[in-house]
């Protein structure tokens, strides 16, 4: 039992943890991006003139900046 306690300690460190978060916060933001953008080419599908829909787009996405 010493012998895992050992080497658990060696992969939790703190530069490992903090990997780990920065990893994890990315992957939620991409997937919480990728949402937001569905949902902006959802409400985009009414809009007939391409200009305004190209606009509308770019104003929703400079949100996510």
């Amino acid at each position: 039992m010493h012998i895992i306690g050992k080497h658990l300690n060696a992969y939790l460190t703190v530069d490992n943890i903090a990997l780990a978060l920065a990893l994890v916060g990315t992957c939620l933001f991409s997937i919480l991006a990728a949402r937001a953008e569905v949902r902006l080419w959802r409400e985009t599908r009414h809009i007939s003139c391409r200009r305004r829909q190209q606009q509308f787009i770019t104003e929703g996405k400079a949100h996510l900046r």
